[in-house]
């Protein structure tokens, strides 16, 4: 694709620009491809040099050149409904004065090609024909005047263009493709700059025609009138005073009048500033383009230019076809609640297609759900599930079937061999009987009658000839045979669809008299396998009978690979499963096959269990706070482990399990269960232009998993070269859709997630994105049809590929994403640190961004303190080493010693940290040993993590110097009360945008932390804050310090279970942060309660009383109430019960009390504590206490610990009109 030069684009009648400065000027105007097609350049934006672009939702400025001096323009923009003079878009440039050209400015709202008319007005008042680009070639042409002129073609079915030339039969000239466009006239200038009639006495200016005719025209003050006298003219100036222009328009009379030599050759116009414009009135070349004077110091003179000369036919057109790019949509996500409880998470079930292997097959056994309880001890305890079974159950059957090397010839069979013979295949659709017949004879069709059947078999015919594969007119052979199988085969069909696919034939490896074939075929419907005729089954058959076709010894017999299995049907089912170990296959009792979808899961027995958390003697009941889990099985037939073995882990690193959990404080829970689903809803996300529409939307759940064609390798977030963006969510099954909701669950791993004292896992958070894709198709560096997300590229949102010249022409919307820098090291102490690019792996949310291990590609550096100001080494750094020798130590492990570094162009105010740690691994892979309520930074594995923040701001308010000063940050990635856990859970830090924060990038003037090397990459490495931060934006500095579990042995240190993922900002409109709250209620019932309990159960009634005042009552349903537990404050109180209430009123902790009644059925109120009043008495009286709880909802169990009602019911009463399954308990 050629592109025109500044020079080319000049020769354009109709050309846009930047700037009016620019449009005045004609400079700088904006280049198009192919200027010399005879079908029309286009103007688009991957012609244009860098800094400069063509975008849609941009002002550009438009000069339209005419051939003479008009005194309007009119451009039709062909961005109306059509070009008729009511629908059209049409700028009208009026002039004070004639001119040869018009300025005017414009915005297209749409991506796709637009082709532009003009016409202008002359000074008498009439309109020319529209001008405007074919803009095709032959039947190609794509330009049409709908409205304007219906009936003028440009194109032919012969590919003729109809408008050959000028035409006296339109209002519209197609210039282009055949067309011989006007030439254009050169024009020069020439201006008074003195008013002195004796100044410019006998000055002259020399001007030559097209046609050669020079005349000097001479300024005389001794004369009072013009004297034309051929080849001069004398210009009488007596008495000429006031301004230069008296002198322009006495010149420009001189040059139009009738006697001159240059009347009908050169037009005079004066215009502003006392200046002369002079046309060639014979259009085209230019002719001598230089205009002389003798007087430079009053007088300027331009020569001529711009003259333009057309061959008929053939010539290019000179009006453009605009065609702006394509500005990228915008994501708006919204979600219907921000916080929710943990519920049924299907997503990790293998019908969903997202748990896949690194060879894009599902991971085996991913169906399979399993109960497991945190207590393995626990081996009695139960839980209803009830669940969609897979419709797909069963097995794709494969047979094999081979002939015998030969019946009653040694060659072959004959028709003794095939009387009364039949091969039967029985499949879940039907039973059919297969027969030969050989040359017409065995025309009667056999007995069909088989002995897995009550009815007779479909007879299906195998038809054999002589000359087939070797057969004479007596004998078949072996190879016929197998050949007429296999045709019969493939003809079956079963409403319409072939019954057998995947037919194959294998030779012998000798093909000679009597060798044997063998068939193979498939039946694709899953369920039962077809059951090939064998012996002891059919009867006849011709695998059975002696002397029969089909060979029936063992070795050689019908044989599957595979075993079939019962069809299921995709049905609601329920099962009891007994919570054991994380062996799969121990007990049946304990897993469910082929599961579609948890539907439902409800604890069996709600008693509480009377040892302890943890305890081993009453098996089939659980203490308060342990739970059994729902897991999706991730066996991989070698390893029994229902979790992600290390190599799993390696390919997968974020694979997680668990479906759901009951416990006692939560003990049904349901896959739509109020407060569990999070509608995101994209569908408010919006086009930029308006011929384009939204064609997928892509939601990220941020469950770090995506369920990508190639196995989850895929980066989630990556370069599409395809459409020059740098950032792009991955195709991955349930993250892109036609649809713009979707419905998100999630359900915490208990290991990943940490538990607080109470054994309820600490509220997490996920941030959900969506990305749009338009309908815009690609062209060349214009494929721009993804909204953009938050990136952390240090090069642009819209620079892959050969765009990246693009990039300062780009809107402000998109603009605004260029740009990010995102550094991490772990040697900040050392004079030149060794800094490393995080961009591509926070993207790809597959491996940790940074973590404890040094088994981690970015792993954090261990501190023994976190800032001992005595310490020689805190006043003696390793910076005073030279970092590129080898010998530089790293021996300061006082304070931070890890660095982050991030800039973004637009300030932020929050950003989310996501992690992804894994207890198993700190619990020595021993369910049994993990960790609850940890002590950070004794527990095994757990360190300590301390973190702050800087941000650059001058020094002072006049300074240049730019210093990092501390920013105050509300940190969520910590555990509730414990300190020193910074990124211990998925959350967000947030802080206010200091006034102070200096939008800027790296220079001499600003003083780092530490020393002034530390913005340098070690080496000759060219990842430092100096090579990244190359543009002005907002930067902040965390600072990280670590202190492992064990004195520097600790096994986070060795083991990769302390795992940071990501960090995004999320203040933009395509993101939203929810958080995951644990709705287990945790048991008062083993504190000590002083004062009676009493409740209200209260129904909500509708009384309808008539006058003569009876009533009617009818119940519309129920209310909630509230109870008040009392206790005194005892000393020697080892349950800390007034400490522990007070807990749980400051932190709404969600509560459950049993009431037992006399015959041992009990009433579990739930809710959460609103208030607490402590009375003090004086004289050392005991002080007492007492909570208000308000009742959220009951359960009713019998005395069994058995639900008796169908679930949640509020105190009130029953709930009206609930929703089942299963019309069943």
């Amino acid at each position: 694709m050629a592109v025109t030069t500044a020079a080319e684009a000049k020769k354009f009648v109709l050309k846009a620009y930047k700037t009016e400065a620019d449009a005045r000027a004609d400079s700088n105007a904006l280049l198009m491809n192919s200027p010399d097609a005879l079908a029309g350049s286009i103007l688009d934006n991957p012609s244009q040099a860098t800094g400069y672009g063509f975008w849609a939702f941009q002002r550009y400025w438009y000069r339209i050149e005419a051939n003479e001096a008009v005194s309007e323009f009119h451009i039709d923009w062909d961005d109306g409904a059509d070009n008729s003079e009511k629908k059209a878009n049409v700028s009208f440039i009026k002039n004070d004065k004639p001119t040869f050209f018009g300025i005017t400015s414009h915005i297209y709202t749409q991506s796709k090609k637009f082709y532009p008319l003009i016409r202008v007005k002359s000074q008498e008042g009439f309109l020319s024909k529209w001008y405007t680009a074919h803009a095709g070639s032959g039947s190609s042409a794509l330009n049409t005047f709908a409205g304007l002129d219906d009936s003028i073609k440009t194109t032919a079915t012969s590919g003729a263009v109809y408008d050959s030339g000028q035409n006296s039969f339109s209002v519209v000239s197609v210039s282009g493709d055949g067309t011989q466009l006007p030439d254009v006239a050169a024009t020069g200038t020439v201006q008074f700059t003195n008013s002195s009639a004796a100044d410019i006495d006998d000055s002259t200016v020399t001007v030559e025609s097209t046609d050669g005719t020079t005349v000097v025209y001479t300024l005389d003050d001794e004369r009072n009138s013009n004297s034309y006298e051929g080849g001069i003219t004398y210009i009488g100036t007596q008495g000429t005073f006031g301004h230069p222009s008296k002198a322009a328009e006495l010149f420009a009379a001189a040059v139009n009048h009738a006697s001159n030599a240059h009347t009908n050759k050169i037009t005079a116009v004066e215009g502003s500033s006392a200046t002369v414009t002079l046309t060639q009135d014979v259009a085209g070349a230019a002719g001598n383009n230089t205009i002389a004077t003798n007087d430079a110091s009053d007088i300027t003179v331009v020569g001529f230019t711009g003259g333009v000369t057309y061959t008929p036919g053939g010539q290019p057109a000179r009006i453009p076809v605009f065609e702006p790019a394509n500005v990228p949509p915008v994501g708006v996500l919204k979600v219907d609640r921000k916080r929710a409880f943990s519920g049924i998470d299907n997503v990790w079930l293998g019908n969903n297609d997202r748990i896949i292997s690194a060879t894009s097959a599902e991971l085996p056994h991913t169906k399979t759900v399993h109960a497991y309880c945190s207590n393995v001890a626990r081996t009695g305890a139960q839980v209803k599930v009830t669940y969609q079974e897979g419709r797909i159950g069963g097995v794709q059957a494969e047979s094999e079937i081979t002939t015998r090397d030969s019946g009653s010839d040694v060659a072959g069979f004959t028709n003794v061999d095939f009387a009364g013979k039949v091969l039967f295949i029985s499949t879940m659709d039907e039973t059919y009987g297969l027969y030969v017949q050989f040359d017409g004879s065995n025309a009667t069709t056999p007995d069909m009658i088989w002995s897995g059947g009550q009815d007779p078999a479909m007879p299906i015919i195998m038809i054999i000839s002589s000359g087939n594969q070797g057969s004479t007119s007596t004998v078949a052979t072996p190879h016929a045979v197998a050949t007429a199988l296999s045709s019969a085969l493939a003809d079956i069909t079963y409403h319409s669809r072939s019954e057998f696919t995947g037919l194959a034939q294998a030779a012998p490896e000798i093909v000679q008299v009597g060798a044997r074939y063998k068939i193979t075929f498939k039946h694709d419907n899953k369920g039962l396998v077809p059951i090939c005729g064998a012996a002891g089954v059919t009867s006849p058959s011709l695998v059975a009978t002696t002397g029969g076709v089909f060979e029936s010894v063992e070795e050689f017999a019908p044989s599957f690979t595979v075993d079939g299995v019962d069809a299921s049907d995709g049905s609601i089912k329920q099962k009891t499963l007994i919570a054991r170990t994380m062996q799969p296959g121990a007990d049946a009792n304990a897993t469910i096959e082929n599961v579609a979808k948890v539907l439902r899961a409800e604890l069996v027995n709600n008693l509480e269990a009377t040892d302890s958390y943890g305890g081993a003697t009453d098996i089939g009941k659980l203490y308060p706070g342990e739970r059994i889990y729902l897991q999706a099985s991730l066996y991989n037939g070698v390893n029994p482990d229902l979790l992600p073995t290390n190599p799993m882990r390696i390919a997968n690193p974020n694979l997680n399990s668990t479906i759901c959990s009951v416990s006692l404080g939560n003990p049904i829970v349901e896959e739509n269960s109020i407060g569990t689903n999070i509608l995101a809803d994209a569908t408010e996300s919006k086009v930029r232009c308006s011929n384009k529409s939204i064609s997928y939307y892509y939601i990220d759940d941020n469950k770090l998993i995506s369920g990508d064609t190639v196995g989850n390798t895929a980066n989630h977030q990556a370069a599409d070269v395809t459409y020059n963006i740098t950032d792009k969510l991955v195709n991955g099954a349930d993250f892109r859709s036609v649809e713009g909701t979707k419905d998100l669950i999630y359900a915490f791993d208990w290991w990943r997630e940490h538990q607080d004292g109470n054994y309820r896992y600490y509220p997490t958070k996920r941030l959900v994105r969506a990305q749009i894709e338009d309908s815009h198709t690609q062209v060349a560096d214009d494929g721009f049809n993804t909204s953009p997300i938050v990136h952390w590229d240090a090069s642009s949102y819209l620079t892959v590929g050969s765009a990246a010249a693009l990039s300062d022409g780009q809107t402000p919307e998109v603009s605004k994403w260029n740009y990010g820098v995102f550094l991490f090291t772990n040697k900040a102490k050392l004079r030149t640190p060794k800094w490393y690019d995080l961009n591509v792996t926070n993207r790809g949310d597959r491996t940790p961004i940074f973590g404890s291990s040094v088994e981690e590609t970015h792993a954090l550096n261990n501190s023994t303190a976190f800032d001992i100001l005595t310490s020689a080494d805190h006043y003696s750094p390793d910076n005073r080493y030279d970092a590129d020798n080898a010998s530089a130590l790293d021996s300061d492990k006082d304070g931070p010693r890890n660095a982050l570094f991030m800039a973004r162009k637009e300030k932020f105010d929050r950003i989310f940290v996501r992690v992804a740690h894994d207890r198993l691994a700190a619990s020595a892979f021993s369910p049994s040993a993990i960790a609850n309520d940890i002590t950070v930074g004794s527990t095994s594995g757990w360190p300590k993590i301390r973190m702050q923040v800087l941000y650059p701001s001058k020094k002072t308010r006049n300074s240049s110097t730019i210093v990092w000063k501390p920013l105050l940050v509300i940190d969520k990635t910590k555990l509730k009360g414990k300190d020193d856990s910074t990124f211990y859970r998925s959350g967000e830090i947030i802080f206010n945008p200091p006034p102070d924060w200096e939008k800027t990038s790296h220079s001499t003037n600003i003083e780092y932390p530490y020393e002034d090397n530390f913005f340098d990459d070690k080496g000759s490495g060219t990842n430092g804050i100096d090579d990244k931060w190359t543009k002005s934006s907002y930067a902040l500095i965390f600072l990280i310090t670590q202190i492992d579990s064990n004195a520097e042995s600790g096994i986070e240190l060795t083991k990769p279970m302390f795992k940071v993922m990501s960090m995004y900002p999320y203040n933009n409109s395509h993101s939203q942060l929810i958080e995951i709250v644990d709705p287990m209620h945790v048991s008062l019932n083993n504190y000590a309660i002083a004062q009676s309990v009493s409740f209200v159960r209260k129904g909500t009634f509708q009384e309808i009383k008539d006058r003569s005042g009876i009533s009617q009552m009818r119940r519309i349903g129920a209310e909630g109430g509230q109870i008040k537990l009392g206790g005194v404050d005892l000393k020697g109180d080892t349950e800390t019960t007034r400490a522990k209430f007070h807990e749980f009123q400051r932190d709404a902790v969600p509560l459950y009390y049993d009431v037992i009644h006399r015959d041992s059925s009990i009433t579990r109120l739930f809710g959460v504590m609103t208030d607490m009043s402590e009375d003090h008495p004086t004289g050392e009286v005991i002080p007492k206490f007492a909570c208000s709880i308000r009742v959220t909802h009951i359960l009713e169990l019998d005395s069994s610990g058995n639900i008796t009602d169908n679930g949640y019911i509020p105190l009130g009463g029953d709930v009206i009109d609930v929703g089942q399954y299963l019309s069943a308990s």
